[in-house]
């Protein structure tokens, strides 16, 4: 067997393109056989897959603009500027 010329980290760059197919068939064989070969890659993909499903089920909400100056002037009365 061939070393595995793609790097999980290559691999991390072309998750959004394999997800959306927008990779030549090259780039598609090679990050299909790292995967194979990289269980924890083949993991991560896995949970991102699942994630960017969630993610899209979740509808838009409208925040009561109240709620943010409520919210806003809380961080700023107790994390004021500077403080670590």
């Amino acid at each position: 067997m061939r070393p595995d010329p793609w790097t999980c980290e290559k691999v991390n760059q072309f998750i959004i393109d394999y997800l959306e197919k927008e990779v030549d068939e090259q780039t598609r064989v090679q990050f299909e056989a790292h995967l194979q070969n990289c269980p924890n890659c083949a993991v991560f993909l896995d949970q991102y897959r699942s994630t960017v499903d969630v993610l899209s089920d979740i509808k838009e909400i409208d925040i009561p603009p109240a709620l943010v100056d409520r919210t806003v002037d809380f961080l700023r009365n107790h994390y004021p500027r500077g403080e670590k």
